[in-house]
């Protein structure tokens, strides 16, 4: 599951900085490695009046060039079908930043369901 997630990210990054779009541009990636019921929630999200007001899989405007280099999953903690993780992106201070990422067992993949700000830690 992390060399999935790690994965996912640095094909996610390296797509976005070609100014290409994940979402549409290659489909087939991005239903290889996220689950069906979030692909349909980012898709009524930007088709609504509101769209999205952050890419959703960063959860940031834009991104920063260290981070398609830069990938760190900790944290990995799996239930059954259903597991979590930590990813950082980037290296410095300035740029890292971390997500909360969920995944789900979908037809004997690890895919994506989520992708949250973690609770900060003390």
């Amino acid at each position: 599951m992390k060399a999935t997630l790690a994965s996912f990210y640095h094909w996610y990054l390296e797509t976005l900085a070609k100014g290409r779009d994940p979402l549409h541009d290659d489909r087939a990636k991005i239903e290889a490695c996220v689950s069906k019921a979030l692909l349909r929630k980012i898709e009524k999200q930007i088709n609504s009046p509101d769209g999205l007001d952050e890419d959703y899989f960063t959860k940031a405007q834009d991104y920063l060039n260290d981070w398609a280099t830069n990938i760190v999953v900790s944290d990995v903690n799996t239930h059954g079908g259903v597991a979590s993780a930590i990813v950082t992106l980037g290296v410095t201070k300035e740029s890292k930043s971390r997500l909360l990422v969920n995944v789900v067992q979908e037809r004997g993949s690890w895919k994506i369901s989520k992708v949250s700000h973690p609770p900060l830690s003390g």
